[in-house]
């Protein structure tokens, strides 16, 4: 058995290890399940105990997505069925 100080660095590169997964993870579904033009004025911002936030880049675009969320939530949840819900946000891209 190591050293505590040999066993944290390794716990903790494994821990970033498996968010970085998710992040791809969850960008890689969302280029899939949006429409034309919409990838270019959204972001994934993160992910939260089951909650997908999104960056975009206008009032307009925001609307837009409000709109099309519930559709949107329900093409994510095939993908990644622990998903409950989709937050937009004005922010930057």
């Amino acid at each position: 058995m190591g050293s505590i100080k040999d066993i944290i660095p390794q716990v903790m590169g494994e821990m970033a290890g498996r968010g970085r997964h998710s992040q791809e993870k969850l960008e890689g579904i969302w280029q899939g399940i949006l429409e034309k033009g919409e990838a270019k004025h959204t972001k994934i911002a993160g992910i939260k105990e089951g909650k997908v936030f999104v960056w975009v880049d206008s009032p307009a675009w925001l609307y837009h997505m409000k709109t099309r969320q519930a559709k949107t939530l329900e093409r994510f949840q095939k993908e990644w069925p622990d998903i409950q819900s989709i937050h937009f946000k004005i922010g930057r891209v």
